[in-house]
C-alpha cells in the first residue's frame, strides 16, 4: 500500500472517529437536557403536592369553621352570643385576620358594630358607626342582596377609604356577606385574610352558607321573641276571661273528647261538692243520671260529627254526696278551635223547675201557691198561642211595664197574636220570640232561651226569657222572665272595673305589679308605665328595667333591699328616687308582699308604686318651714339679748347722768362732764338703735327685685370703693369665677357681704405680711359655692367657734369695729337663700365658704 492509499485510509478513520465523538456528544447533551427535564418535573410534582396539601388543610379548615358555626348556632339563646362566637370561630377555625358583624342604619347611611374579633382595641372606634360609601362594599351588598368579594385588596377594593387601612394590617382578601332577619337585610358579616387569592369558588360558597345558617338562626330568635310576647298576652287574657267565669252565674265545664273533664268553673264544685283536685281525675259520664245517659251520649256523638254545633238537654247530675241535681245544659263543639279543643258546657241548677214541672204533670193542674212563690215571670201557653196560667209575678211584671190593665199578658190572650203585632210594629226581639216558640211546639226545639233589655223609670234591668215544652195531652210550652240584672250588672261592672283601676290609678298617681314566682314573668299596669314615663313597647317589664329607672345615687340602696327580700321572701317597702324618660326625677314609695302556697312555698310577689313627689316637695317645704321657725326664734332670742344687754348699760348712764344734772350743787365744770357724759351715752344709744334697724332692714328687703349680677365687676366695685385702704396695705386681690360669674339676687346683699369680707381680711391681716385675698366661684351640679381665702392673722375656733357669726362679737383688740360685719354677712347670706361656713387657725389665715343650693335668687 502506498503512502497515498494509507495517508486516505488514516484520513477516513479520523473522519470516522471525529463522527462518532460527534455522536457521542450529541448523545450526552441529550442526556444532560433529559436530566435537567427530569429535575424541573420532580420539583414541579413537589410544588403541585405543597399547593395540594394547603388546599386540603383550607378545605379542612372551612368545613371545620362552618361546623363550629352550626354548632355555636344550635348552642347560643341569643343574637349577640351568636355574634361573639361567630367572630371567634372565624378567626380559630377559620383562618382568617379580622372578623366582624354589622347593622345597617339606612337612614343615617351607617354601620354599626355589633361584635369583632381581630381589631386591635385601638382601632374599634373606627369600626363603632362607620358611614359607607355610595357603591361601596357595604352599600353593593346592601343594594343587591349578594356578598362582596375582593381578592387583591390592594388594587380592586371598592371602599377606597378603608385600603389605607387594610394595608396597615395586611389585609389581602376579603369577603362581605348579607346577614338577614326576617327576608330582610339586617347586616353584614365581613371577613379578612392576609393571603392575595384566599378565597376560590368553594370558599365562597362554603361561607355563604354560614351567613344563611347565622340569618337562620336570627329568624329563629325573632319567632321566639314573638312567642314569648303572644304566651304573655295569652296568660294575661286567660287571667281575666277566667275572673269572668268565676263571677258567672251560669256553671262552666271543658271536656275532651273522650269525656274527660278538663276544666269546672268554681260554682261547679260548690254545686256538686267536689274538690278542684278531683275535676282533672273525672269522666262526663260517670256523674250522669243511668236514665239520662242513653240520651245524652247520643246527642254528644251526633254533636262530635258537627263542629261549631250545639244542643240543649236536660240531665241529672250526681252530688258527692249521692243526690241527683237537675240541670239544662247547653253543649257546644269547639274541638276543632285551637285554643280551646276542647267541649263547652254552660248549664245551670233546674232540680226546682224539674220538681215544677214533674208536680204540674202529675196532677194535671198548676198549683197556684208554687208559681205565685217563683220570683220568676212565669205563664203557661198552649199550642193555639193562648196563655192557659200566670204567676202573681207575671201581672205584677205586665203592669209595670206597659200593660197596667193586662190586656197583652193575661190568661185568655193569645200570646202568638201579642207577640205578631208587636214584631210588625219593629219590634225584632218579638218576632224572634214568636218562632222560638213555634219551634219548640213543632219539636223543632227542646228549648228557646233570649236575653233582652227592660229597663224602668228607676233601674237599668235585664230579662232572661226562657221557653219550655212539658207533656200534657195538649201540647204546652212555659215560658218565664227571670230578672238577671244583677248577673248582666256583674258582667258589666268585670268589664269597666279595669277601666276604673285605670283611672283610679292614674288619680292617685299609684300603680300595681307582681312577679309571678314560678314563671318568672313581670307584669306592670298601664300607670306603672305613665308614673315612669315609658310605653310598654318601649320597656320589658323586669327587675333589672325597674333597677335602671332608680336614680344613680339610690341604685346600690335599693338594689341590697331587693337583694335581701328574694331571699327572705318577707314584706317591705322603700322611697326612692327614678329618673323619667324625659330626664324629670321623681319620688316614689312602693311596698310589697308575697304569696304562698299550701307548703308555704311563695308563688307570687306583688306590691305597688306610687308617685309621692308633691308629698316629697310638701315635707321638704314643711322642714324648710320649721327651720325658718328656728333660725326666727334664734334671732328673737338674739335681740333679746341685745335689747338686754347693749341698751342696759347707755340707757343706766344715761339715766345716771339725767339724775345727777338735777343736783343744784353742781360746780360748773362738773355740770359740763355731765352734760358730755349724756350726750356720749345718747350717742352711743343712737348706734346700737341704728345697728338694729339695720338687722332688721335685711329681714324685711328680701322680697326686693332680683337682678343678675357679675361676681367679677362686684370684686371690681368693691376694690375701686377702697382703693386708698388696698393700696396703703398693698393687697394682693386674686379672683376666679371662670366656673360661676352671673349669679340673679339681690345686688346690694351681695355687695355688702362681699365688702364686709374683703375688708375684714385686710383689716385683720398679718403685721408687715403683704395680705393676699383670693375669691373663687365652684358649681356642682345646681349648687353654687363662693370661697373668700386670706392668709390673715386667723381665728381660734377651738376658743371662739360658737361666736364667729355673733353680734357685737370681737377677736382682735388691736383694731377698731364693733363685730357687727360677720353678723351682718351671715344674715344678708341667709336671707337670699344660703348658708355660711368658716375655717381657719391662728396665723394661718381663714376661709369662709358660701353655699347655694340653688342659683341665689333669694
Amino acid at each position: 500500500m502506498d503512502k497515498e492509499t494509507t495517508s486516505k485510509s488514516l484520513s477516513i478513520v479520523i473522519q470516522e472517529l471525529i463522527l462518532q465523538n460527534e455522536e457521542k456528544d450529541s448523545c450526552l447533551q441529550s442526556l444532560l437536557l433529559a436530566n435537567q427535564q427530569q429535575k424541573e418535573t420532580e420539583a414541579e410534582i413537589r410544588r403541585l403536592n405543597r399547593s395540594l396539601e394547603q388546599k386540603v388543610i383550607r378545605r379542612t379548615a372551612q368545613y371545620a369553621f362552618i361546623s363550629q358555626i352550626n354548632q355555636a348556632i344550635v348552642q347560643s339563646k341569643d343574637a349577640k352570643t351568636l355574634f361573639r362566637n361567630a367572630c371567634q370561630i372565624a378567626l380559630e377555625f377559620g383562618q382568617f385576620k379580622i372578623a366582624w358583624i354589622g347593622r345597617f342604619d339606612t337612614r343615617r347611611k351607617k354601620i354599626t358594630l355589633l361584635s369583632s374579633e381581630g381589631i386591635p382595641k385601638k382601632d374599634l372606634t373606627l369600626f363603632a358607626r362607620v358611614p359607607y360609601q355610595f357603591n361601596g362594599a357595604q352599600d353593593q351588598v346592601l343594594q343587591t342582596g349578594q356578598p362582596y368579594l375582593c381578592n387583591d385588596v390592594a388594587h380592586n377594593l371598592a371602599s377606597e377609604n378603608w385600603k389605607p387601612y387594610a394595608a396597615k394590617q395586611g389585609i389581602r382578601s376579603l369577603i362581605v356577606l348579607p346577614i338577614r332577619k326576617t327576608a330582610k337585610i339586617f347586616g353584614t358579616f365581613n371577613l379578612y385574610a392576609t393571603e392575595p387569592d384566599f378565597f376560590d369558588e368553594e370558599d365562597v360558597k362554603l361561607v355563604t352558607e354560614v351567613a344563611r345558617d347565622i340569618s337562620f338562626a336570627l329568624g329563629l330568635f325573632e319567632k321566639q321573641k314573638r312567642h314569648k310576647m303572644v304566651e304573655n298576652l295569652i296568660l294575661k287574657n286567660e287571667k281575666r276571661f277566667r275572673a269572668l267565669i268565676e263571677n258567672s252565674a251560669d256553671m262552666i265545664t271543658l271536656s275532651s273528647r273522650e269525656g274527660k273533664l278538663l276544666y269546672a268553673s268554681s260554682n261547679v264544685t260548690k254545686l256538686f261538692g267536689y274538690d278542684t283536685e278531683e275535676v282533672p281525675k273525672a269522666i262526663v259520664n260517670d256523674f250522669i243520671h243511668p236514665d239520662d245517659l242513653p240520651d245524652f251520649l247520643k246527642k254528644r256523638t251526633q254533636l262530635l260529627e258537627s263542629p261549631g254545633e250545639s244542643f240543649y238537654t236536660q240531665i241529672r247530675i250526681k252530688h258527692k254526696r249521692g243526690k241527683w241535681i237537675w240541670c239544662e245544659t247547653t253543649i257546644t263543639n269547639l274541638l276543632e278551635k285551637a285554643d280551646i279543643n276542647a267541649l263547652l258546657s254552660n248549664f245551670r241548677d233546674i232540680t226546682e223547675k224539674k220538681a215544677i214541672e214533674k208536680q204540674l204533670i202529675k196532677k194535671e193542674a198548676f198549683n197556684r201557691g208554687i208559681l205565685d212563690s217563683l220570683s220568676s215571670n212565669i205563664a203557661v201557653i198552649e199550642n193555639t198561642g193562648a196563655i192557659v196560667a200566670v204567676n202573681e209575678s207575671w201581672k205584677n211584671f205586665g203592669k209595670e211595664n206597659g200593660d197596667p190593665n193586662l190586656q197583652n199578658t193575661a190568661e185568655g190572650i193569645n200570646y202568638f197574636d201579642v207577640c205578631r203585632m208587636s214584631a210588625q210594629a219593629g219590634n225584632d226581639l218579638a218576632d224572634k220570640v214568636l218562632q222560638g216558640m213555634i219551634a219548640i211546639l213543632e219539636d223543632k226545639d227542646n228549648d228557646f232561651y233570649l236575653e233582652y233589655p227592660c229597663n224602668s223609670p228607676e233601674e237599668s234591668r235585664w230579662f232572661g226569657m226562657r221557653a219550655i215544652k212539658f207533656k200534657s195531652d195538649v201540647p204546652m210550652i212555659v215560658v218565664s222572665h227571670t230578672d238577671i240584672s244583677v248577673r248582666k250588672l256583674a258582667e258589666e261592672n268585670l268589664k269597666q272595673s279595669e277601666a276604673r283601676l285605670k283611672e283610679a290609678q292614674a288619680l292617685a298617681h299609684i300603680s300595681n305589679w307582681e312577679v309571678c314566682l314560678l314563671s318568672g314573668t313581670h307584669n306592670w299596669s298601664d300607670e306603672f308605665y305613665n308614673l315612669c314615663g315609658f310605653s310598654p313597647e318601649e320597656m320589658q317589664p323586669s327587675a333589672k328595667a325597674f333597677l335602671l329607672l332608680i336614680h344613680p345615687e339610690d341604685r346600690d340602696n335599693i338594689k341590697e333591699i331587693l337583694d335581701k327580700t328574694s331571699t327572705s321572701f318577707e314584706a317591705n317597702s322603700f322611697n326612692a328616687r327614678i329618673k323619667k324618660k324625659d330626664g324629670a326625677i321623681r319620688y316614689v314609695y312602693t311596698e310589697w308582699k308575697f304569696d304562698f302556697d299550701k307548703n308555704n312555698k311563695p308563688i307570687r310577689h306583688f306590691g305597688i308604686l306610687q308617685d309621692i313627689t308633691e308629698r316629697k316637695i310638701a315635707e321638704q317645704e314643711r322642714e324648710k318651714l320649721s327651720n325658718d321657725l328656728i333660725q326666727r326664734n334664734l334671732d328673737l332670742e338674739q335681740f333679746t339679748y341685745i335689747i338686754s344687754h347693749n341698751l342696759r348699760a347707755p340707757t343706766a348712764n344715761i339715766i345716771g347722768y339725767a339724775d345727777s344734772l338735777q343736783d343744784e350743787d353742781n360746780t360748773p365744770e362738773e355740770q359740763k362732764q355731765l352734760v358730755n357724759g349724756l350726750a356720749a351715752s345718747v350717742s352711743g344709744l343712737d348706734t346700737i338703735i341704728k345697728d338694729i334697724n339695720g338687722i332688721l332692714a335685711i329681714k324685711g328687703d328680701t322680697y326686693e327685685k332680683r337682678e343678675l349680677i357679675s361676681l367679677s365687676k362686684l370684686v371690681d366695685d368693691v376694690a375701686n370703693s377702697i382703693e386708698h385702704i388696698m393700696k396703703k396695705h398693698q393687697v394682693a386681690l386674686k379672683a376666679d369665677f371662670s366656673e360661676v360669674d352671673k349669679v340673679i339676687t339681690l345686688k346690694g346683699y351681695m355687695h355688702s357681704i362681699f365688702y364686709n369680707l374683703i375688708s375684714n381680711s385686710i383689716k385683720y391681716s398679718k403685721p408687715n405680711v403683704r395680705p393676699i385675698i383670693r375669691i373663687k366661684s365652684k358649681k356642682e351640679g345646681h349648687k353654687i359655692t363662693l370661697l373668700f381665702q386670706d392668709n390673715g392673722l386667723g381665728i381660734d375656733l377651738q376658743i371662739n367657734g360658737g361666736k364667729i357669726f355673733g353680734l357685737y362679737k370681737r377677736f382682735h383688740s388691736h383694731t377698731e369695729g364693733k363685730g357687727l360685719g360677720l353678723f351682718m354677712v351671715k344674715t344678708q347670706v341667709e336671707a337670699i337663700g344660703g348658708k355660711i361656713s368658716v375655717a381657719s387657725k391662728p396665723n394661718h389665715g381663714t376661709t369662709f365658704t358660701i353655699e347655694f343650693e340653688k342659683q341665689p335668687q333669694g
